[in-house]
C-alpha cells in the first residue's frame, strides 16, 4: 500500500468506461453539501475528506487505471457528487450520467443515520465509492470497481469490515475504500486483482 494518508468510504452504487481527462487537464469532480448538520452527519469533516479523497486518486486508483481525477468542493467540474438530506428510493448512494456525469449520497438513509448506521464515517465512505466508481467510469457503462469489493475497507492497511473503522468521522484519517484493478475484469487476468489483495481469482467477489 501506497504511503498516503489513508481515510473513509463504503456501499451501494453504478459503474465502467474511462475517465476523459487529458494530462494536462485531469476529470474533476466538484462536491456540493445540501444537508444541514445533524447527529449523524457532520459536513464540516468535507474537507478533510476531499484531501485523502484527491489522495487516493493520484497515488492509487490513477496509476492504476491510467486516469488523472481530483476532487475539488464547490465550484465547477467535469462531474458532480451532492450530499443529500432524506432518503430516496433510488438508494443510499448511486451515480448515473442522466445530466452528465453525477452521483448522490442520502445522508438520511437508515444505513447511514439508524442505530446501527456509521453517521457521517457512513456517509462519506459511501462518497468515496461513487466517486472512485464514477472517476473510473464516469459514464456509467456498467464496469462498477469498488462492488465486487465493497464489503471491505481500509483500516491501517488491513482489510476490514468498513464500520470497524469508526462511527461519525472517527475513522477518517485510516479508512478508504478498496477498488478492483483492471486485471479482475480480465478472465486470463494474473494478480494482485484488487488493492487490498483480498480477490483471489478475476471476476471473484469476496463479497458474495
Amino acid at each position: 500500500m501506497s504511503a498516503l494518508l489513508l481515510f473513509a468510504f463504503l456501499f451501494a452504487s453504478c459503474g465502467g468506461g474511462g475517465s476523459t481527462a487529458s494530462p494536462a487537464h485531469p476529470f474533476v469532480i466538484a462536491v456540493s453539501n445540501n444537508a444541514a448538520a445533524t447527529t449523524h452527519w457532520n459536513p464540516a469533516t468535507l474537507p478533510k475528506w476531499v484531501e485523502t479523497s484527491n489522495a487516493q486518486l493520484a497515488d492509487d486508483v490513477g496509476p492504476r487505471w491510467g486516469i488523472r481525477v481530483k476532487v475539488v468542493l464547490g465550484g465547477d467540474g467535469d462531474a458532480t457528487l451532492t450530499f443529500e438530506p432524506g432518503t430516496s428510493s433510488d438508494g443510499v448512494a448511486w451515480h448515473d450520467d442522466d445530466n452528465g456525469p453525477e452521483a448522490f449520497v442520502y445522508v438520511g438513509d437508515p444505513t447511514i443515520s439508524g442505530p446501527h448506521g456509521g453517521g457521517t464515517f457512513q456517509a462519506l465512505l459511501d462518497a468515496q465509492h461513487e466517486v472512485v466508481e464514477m472517476a473510473e467510469d464516469p459514464g456509467a457503462d456498467g464496469r462498477e470497481i469498488v462492488d465486487p469489493v465493497a464489503c471491505l475497507t481500509y483500516n491501517q492497511g488491513e482489510p476490514v469490515k468498513a464500520l470497524e473503522c469508526g462511527e461519525n468521522g472517527e475513522g477518517l484519517d485510516r479508512c478508504v475504500v478498496d477498488f478492483a484493478f483492471p486485471s479482475y475484469f480480465d478472465p486470463q487476468g494474473k494478480p494482485p486483482f484488487d488493492w487490498m489483495e483480498v480477490v483471489k481469482a478475476p471476476g471473484v467477489s469476496p463479497c458474495a
